[in-house]
């Protein structure tokens, strides 16, 4: 992932914005689309915004912990019992 501070800081930052983008969004289609449209665009927006956390913020924040949201617990993932 990014090693470089300012340039993590930067990419953290637009990144973010993409995700309120993504979010005001699916607000006017809540507010003027049909609930068909509704439907079909929150999953699109929910499939785009969870990669984008998790290919590119996740990592991000794993490299510079410091940028991530205060509170986000961004140690790994607990293996589920029964899974191999």
């Amino acid at each position: 992932m990014i090693e470089e501070k300012n340039l993590a800081a930067e990419i953290n930052e637009k990144l973010l914005l993409a995700h309120l983008s993504i979010v005001d969004a699916l607000k006017l289609v809540e507010e003027h689309g049909s609930e068909r449209e509704l439907q079909a665009f929150r999953a699109g927006a929910a499939s785009v915004a969870g990669h984008l956390f998790g290919l590119l913020l996740r990592p991000l924040w794993q490299t510079h912990p410091e940028l991530a949201p205060e509170g986000l617990d961004m140690s790994p993932p607990s293996k589920k019992k029964g899974k191999r």
